[in-house]
């Protein structure tokens, strides 16, 4: 049997405000099922260390006995977000722009071993709300039918963790290859809004629509250290010549 990418054992599975022990139970599972071994809790709303979540859990246990039990900050400590929801938008809801479930295994296998990942689960009865949606780099949705688009939150799990363990190949990227980190994005998106200052957009609402665009599209493209370099470099250049033409 081939090894999973390293990538892919990486991963951390966010559930946010968990509210069923029977759920978080058939998650570890799951997680047993496909290899996966990092749980983090932020803020659930059920009892998950004992229990109904313990005997749930069966042969997955010990997943559940190492689940680390955090709170929203949480979230800032990772280099990729990706959130997932039933809830998708248009072209004109730029953070509720999902990618399908196979396409997000393309991507993660292509960001090599050093960055931090996590993918974000949201509460049964309310999924992830608005706020939490624009903290994402990216968000996934699973094609369902239109007539009852939502799953259960465990099934949610086992499907997006079936198509992550489907790639059986290294990791096309070479360790030697440094990852554009959660520190150089924010970089990227601060220099892009010292520029919309210098711009002069017709609408906040247009300008706010730039913003979420930018940070999707720095979100979804997984880009290296060294090509974030090149774009602050691009960024400040242009910050310049926008000032010198202002004078």
């Amino acid at each position: 049997m081939q090894k999973k990418p390293k990538i892919l054992m990486k991963i951390d599975i966010i559930c946010i405000g968990i509210e069923h022990p029977g759920n978080l139970g058939a998650i570890t599972r799951s997680m047993k099922n496909f290899g996966f071994e990092r749980l983090v809790l932020v803020d659930p709303r059920c009892d998950v260390k004992e229990g109904e979540a313990i005997a749930r859990s069966k042969h997955a246990k010990d997943i559940l006995v190492k689940a680390k039990v955090k709170g929203i900050d949480a979230l800032d400590g990772y280099d990729i977000l990706v959130g997932t929801t039933s809830v998708i938008g248009t072209d004109y809801n730029i953070p509720r722009s999902p990618i399908k479930p196979d396409d997000l295994t393309k991507k993660l296998i292509g960001t090599g071993n050093r960055r931090k990942l996590g993918i974000v689960f949201g509460p049964e009865s309310t999924g992830l709300s608005n706020e939490v949606i624009k903290k994402m780099d990216m968000i996934v949705t699973i094609p369902t039918s239109k007539v009852y688009p939502a799953l259960n939150l465990s099934h949610s799990v086992a499907i997006i963790l079936y198509e992550l363990s489907k790639e059986s190949k290294e990791a096309k990227t070479g360790d030697n290859i440094i990852p554009c980190t959660r520190r150089h994005k924010d970089e990227i998106l601060k220099r892009i809004d010292e520029s919309f200052v210098l711009l002069d957009f017709p609408s906040e609402l247009k300008e706010e629509t730039q913003r979420r665009a930018w940070k999707r599209t720095i979100g979804k493209s997984m880009i290296t250290k060294r090509e974030a370099f090149a774009l602050l470099g691009y960024f400040k250049r242009m910050i310049d010549v926008l000032k010198r033409c202002r004078r």
